[in-house]
């Protein structure tokens, strides 16, 4: 009887420390991430080890610009909110910048898909296009079944 006792408070003692989740960093996070996209790319596209590493390096550097322009329009967001007085021409300007740099990401990744397209067959190039966007929305799909 002592045993089992025993046992049930260690199994409660040790819940806490089970339960617990180490808080992952954005850039852990963002490395995970383009490692599952990798896999799911070279799978689908089916990439030679070659064509692979290229395609890796391109869209490491798109995601790369498309989180420095982001956070650029966030801290301008932020500032904005933070303001007392915002006024018309300040909302002009934010809005402008965030245009800005929206239309500057989509020419960075119009750039890279050009440059994929001369080591890629346009088929990989248009089904890479494709598989990016099903990899997300699987992604988003166990995001929100993990909630």
């Amino acid at each position: 009887m002592q045993r089992i006792y025993f046992s049930v408070l260690l199994l409660f003692a040790l819940i806490p420390l089970i339960a617990q989740e180490p808080k992952v960093s954005h850039e852990e996070l963002m490395a995970q991430m383009q490692a599952e996209r990798m896999v799911y790319l070279t799978k689908e596209l089916q990439l030679s080890e070659a064509e692979q590493k290229v395609v890796g390096e391109y869209l490491v550097q798109m995601d790369q610009e498309k989180v420095k322009r982001y956070r650029a329009i966030l801290q301008k967001r932020v500032a904005m909110e933070k303001k007392k007085n915002l006024t018309k021409e300040d909302l002009q300007e934010y809005f402008q910048f965030r245009c800005t740099n929206k239309t500057a990401i989509e020419e960075y990744e119009r750039n890279c898909f050009e440059k994929l397209s001369e080591i890629l067959s346009p088929q990989k190039v248009l089904k890479l296009d494709k598989a990016q966007r099903v990899f997300l929305r699987e992604v988003h799909k166990r995001r929100r079944q993990q909630k």
